[in-house]
């Protein structure tokens, strides 16, 4: 990694496919707000938790990998 930017980046998709949501909710701000592709903002990070578990579960062993 070349700095902590990509680092946030990697350890925050590795923890959303992980469904290790303890450590995605260490890696978001209080104020977190989503915008999915319809633009509809969604506050907070339970909020995106959800709605991207939703769409995971239907895709179980799906990789984002962010390129840097």
């Amino acid at each position: 990694m070349k700095n902590s930017n990509e680092k946030l980046v990697h350890d925050f998709y590795q923890a959303l496919e992980g469904y290790d949501f303890l450590t995605l909710k260490s890696l978001c701000s209080s104020d977190f707000v989503f915008y999915s592709q319809i633009d509809n903002p969604i506050h907070g990070v339970d909020g995106f938790i959800a709605s991207e578990t939703a769409t995971l579960d239907g895709f179980r062993g799906f990789s984002m990998k962010p390129e840097v």
